[in-house]
């Protein structure tokens, strides 16, 4: 459904997969398709949607762009937890967690 079995790279794959339980489908896609942009200055759509474009270009990332684009996708993650918890005080029992799991995708 998430078309995440066709990201070569695992570990990117995987925290695509774990974006898409929490905090959706649409911005693990969003987030990978900007952070692209920004990691290699290559135009891809960023509509937020894990298509057979995105996945292409996520897998033609160098080991060293990958990296990049995993942390960066990371920050955008730990950045929208921040803010929900900034919106929702009532969010903030989860945040410890949110983050541990973010930054255990950082590379």
């Amino acid at each position: 459904r998430y078309r995440v079995g066709e990201i070569n790279s695992d570990d990117l794959a995987e925290h695509v997969l774990d974006i898409n339980i929490n905090p959706g489908p649409g911005r693990s896609a969003r987030w990978a398709q900007e952070t692209f942009k920004q990691v290699t200055g290559k135009d891809v759509a960023t509509d937020g949607v894990m298509g057979s474009k995105t996945i292409k270009v996520l897998n033609a990332l160098t080991p060293e762009q990958e990296k990049k684009v995993m942390n960066g996708i990371a920050a955008k993650r730990e950045a929208f937890y921040l803010k929900r918890v900034q919106n929702d005080p009532t969010q903030k029992t989860w945040l410890k967690g949110w983050l541990d799991r973010t930054r255990s995708f950082k590379r």
